[in-house]
């Protein structure tokens, strides 16, 4: 191997190093903020009353976090794309075809369209966004329709 070669796979491999475990500490940072916002959330539901407020901010918190590290998720994988693209051609002067880990994994990756075939990280990671979102939202929903009723009872106790 010659030194441009080994010093372009050295970079392209610590790019792909960076961003991968980038994306892993940006995911694992929102499913703790996740956690904790939503205990939050439980305990002003539990809680009832005045604390639908509090509860009503939390979930609309929670949904814009969801979003903003959604779009963090698609830039890293973005980032990771083009090191495993720079990676695979690199790989293209290798001469055993079982070395061409990137693309056997880029050919593989591609028939993964079907519910239950293996998901990639990436599938995983949207599922998860979708479902915090979608759960957000609905909390918003109940949020408002109980202050709406609770707000009408004491209008009604008040006449």
């Amino acid at each position: 191997m010659d030194i441009v070669y080994e010093k372009q796979l050295e970079h392209s491999w610590k790019y792909f190093e960076i961003h991968s475990q980038q994306r892993m500490s940006i995911f694992n940072f929102f499913l703790g903020a996740t956690g904790l916002v939503a205990t939050g959330i439980g305990v002003c539901i539990q809680q009832g009353g005045g604390f639908h407020y509090l509860s009503l901010a939390l979930s609309i918190f929670l949904l814009i976090v969801t979003f903003v590290f959604w779009k963090l998720d698609q830039r890293t994988s973005m980032l990771i794309k083009s090191a495993e693209t720079a990676l695979e051609s690199l790989e293209s002067s290798m001469g055993t075809p079982c070395s061409k880990l990137f693309k056997i994994d880029s050919a593989n990756t591609a028939n993964m369209n079907k519910l239950l075939s293996p998901w990639t990280y990436g599938r995983c990671f949207r599922f998860t966004y979708i479902t915090i979102g979608v759960l957000s939202a609905l909390t918003i929903v109940f949020s408002v329709i109980y202050l709406v009723s609770y707000t009408k009872v004491i209008i009604l106790q008040l006449n």
